[in-house]
């Protein structure tokens, strides 16, 4: 495997020498979905990434296509995708009750044009009645061109108490998960590179005596970059470990269409990584 260093300006387009990554928010449905979802799909099908991570997908009886979820219904259009999803039940409302609430389910997908040889996902604790989006972890063991890779996917919570927990049950997961392969873990993480879960995931913070050590590859690629993938803040990641090398790194997905309608409210990043 090849020591990280800093990324160049490299071209996306690097063929077999390089794997693309992509995370993005979706937005799940609401928003004019079936427009955004066109976007989505155009944006894909032009960059061609090797592997995405999903976030805020949902499946909702009232708008699923075909009984599709957002997931499915993206990949019906990019068959060249092989995806696995975890979705959750979304909880009702205090005020409403559960029989009466409908049967919605939201988390995360991996899009892979690769085999996927092996998925798993974890639970994470969240605070239900103050951000009420079951937290989860995703991820997929990948064939791809270069050897096999672990892609891991989550979005954290926007309560910032119930972050460290999670983080620290996410670096479990990837170290049980991954074992000896290269992983890259991308997400919502709903904080700012100089927040603490971000620098636990990169090395430069602890949390219960603990760190990472994964990098992050907008900050490689882009040094001076704000990068910023939501109003403005960044909080979408693609982070590798050290056996990775990032080659480039950019928003994807951050352009509207003629009529002023944007894939989602957040960014796309892409980035071309070797191992």
């Amino acid at each position: 495997m090849m020591d990280q260093s800093a990324g160049g300006a490299a071209d996306l387009s690097m063929g077999d020498r390089a794997v693309k990554v992509m995370t993005l928010n979706i937005w799940g449905y609401g928003h004019s979905w079936e427009r955004r979802r066109r976007l989505i799909i155009d944006v894909i099908d032009a960059e061609s990434p090797d592997i995405i991570g999903l976030q805020e997908v949902y499946s909702d009886p009232r708008f699923d296509e075909d009984g599709r979820n957002q997931a499915q219904q993206i990949v019906r259009s990019l068959p060249q995708y092989n995806l696995v999803c975890s979705l959750h039940r979304h909880p009702p409302p205090r005020d409403i009750k559960p029989e009466e609430y409908p049967f919605i389910q939201t988390g995360l997908a991996i899009m892979s044009r690769h085999p996927i040889i092996e998925s798993g996902h974890i639970s994470l604790p969240y605070s239900v009645h103050v951000n009420p989006h079951p937290r989860m972890v995703l991820a997929s063991r990948i064939r791809s061109p270069l050897g096999e890779i672990c892609f891991f996917v989550t979005h954290l919570s926007t309560h910032e108490p119930d972050r460290p927990t999670e983080a620290l049950m996410l670096a479990d997961f990837i170290h049980d998960f991954s074992r000896s392969s290269p992983a890259v873990v991308v997400g919502d993480f709903n904080e700012t590179p100089d927040e603490p879960v971000v620098l636990f995931m990169k090395g430069k913070g602890e949390i219960h005596g603990r760190s990472l050590g994964f990098r992050d590859a907008w900050e490689e690629a882009n040094p001076s970059g704000e990068g910023y993938t939501h109003r403005d803040r960044r909080i979408d990641y693609i982070f590798v470990d050290p056996s990775i090398k990032v080659l480039d790194c950019r928003l994807v997905a951050d352009k509207p269409d003629s009529e002023g309608y944007y894939p989602s409210d957040h960014y796309g990043v892409l980035a071309a990584i070797t191992f």
